[in-house]
C-alpha cells in the first residue's frame, strides 16, 4: 500500500499525471522502499505446503493472524541468491562453495528458487516478454541490449575469476533481469522514442545493473539501473533524433534528382 501510494502521487501525479512522469513509477517505488526497508525487501519467505504435517490448521492460522504465538514454525526467511552469495563472500566463502549445489540454471529458469515477485520462473516472465514483442506492444531492441549487456559482461568477469563473479546463466535468469528487460525498462514514457537510443538506453541499464549487483550497496541493481537511465532519457532524444521524411540523419535536406 504504501508502494502504491508512493508511486502514484510522488512517481507520476508530481510531474503532471499520465504520460508527463519522467521516472519508471514502480521502480521508484521499489527503490523507495528498498531504502526505507532493506531488510524485509531482501528476505525471502518460503512457506511450508499446505496440508502437510507441520504447517498450521485453519484455527491455528486465525490465531496467529490476530497475535498469538504459533506452537511451530509455519515459513522460513532466507536471503535471495545475489543477496546470499555477498553475504558468502563477505565471509571468505567463494562462490564455487556457497552455489555448488544452487547454480543450476533450470533451478531459476523454472522459479524453484526464493525470490520476490517476478524474480522467479524466468521461463515464464520470458514467455510473457516473447508474447509482448509477437503482439508489437514492445520492440526487441531494449531487451536484446539489456540482456546482451548483461551476458558480455558476466561472460568477462566469470572467465576471470569463477569463485568471485557469478556466471551469465545466473545474472540473466535470477533476480529481476527478465522482468526488467521486457517488462519495465520498455515503459514508453520514460525510455528513448529511437531504436538506436533505445539499443543505448538499454545497453546503459543492463550495465548499471551488473555493477551495482557485484559492486553496489544493494544485492539487485535492476530498478536503480533503470531510473539511472530514465534520467538520461532526454539527454538520448536530444542527440539521438528520429530522422525527418526528406532529410538525414544530421537534418539536412536530401538532394532531388532531376
Amino acid at each position: 500500500m504504501v508502494g502504491g501510494l508512493f508511486a502514484t502521487v510522488i512517481g507520476k501525479q508530481v510531474f503532471g499525471g499520465l504520460g508527463q512522469n519522467l521516472f519508471n513509477p514502480a521502480m521508484v517505488a521499489r527503490v523507495m522502499l528498498l531504502i526505507s526497508f532493506p531488510v524485509p525487501m531482501t528476505l525471502w519467505t518460503a512457506p511450508l505446503p499446505l496440508l502437510s504435517a507441520n504447517a498450521p490448521g485453519f484455527v491455528d492460522g486465525l490465531r496467529i493472524t490476530f497475535g498469538a504465538r504459533p506452537e511451530a514454525l509455519d515459513a522460513m526467511s532466507s536471503a535471495t541468491l545475489f543477496g546470499y552469495a555477498r553475504s558468502e563472500l563477505s565471509r571468505g566463502v567463494d562462490l564455487l562453495q556457497s552455489l555448488a549445489a544452487t547454480q543450476a540454471p533450470t533451478i531459476n529458469l523454472l522459479g524453484e528458487r526464493a525470490g520476490s515477485l517476478g524474480e522467479t520462473a524466468s521461463l515464464l516472465i520470458a514467455a510473457g516478454g516473447l508474447l509482448l514483442l509477437g503482439l508489437r506492444l514492445i520492440t526487441w531492441h531494449i531487451p536484446f541490449a539489456m540482456l546482451a549487456t548483461i551476458a558480455l559482461f558476466a561472460s568477462l568477469m566469470h572467465g576471470l575469476d569463477p569463485a568471485r563473479y557469478l556466471s551469465v546463466s545466473t545474472h540473466l535468469l535470477s533476480g529481476a533481469t527478465m522482468l526488467g528487460a521486457f517488462f519495465i525498462a520498455t515503459d514508453y514514457v520514460t525510455s528513448p522514442n529511437t531504436a538506436v537510443g533505445q539499443l543505448l538506453f538499454g545497453a546503459g541499464v543492463g550495465f548499471l545493473s551488473y555493477v551495482i549487483r557485484t559492486w553496489g550497496g544493494y544485492p539487485e541493481g535492476v530498478a536503480f539501473a533503470v531510473l539511472l537511465m530514465n534520467a538520461l532519457t532526454p539527454v538520448i532524444d536530444r542527440y539521438v533524433k528520429p530522422r525527418i521524411y526528406g532529410r538525414d540523419r544530421r537534418g539536412t535536406p536530401l538532394e532531388i534528382e532531376s
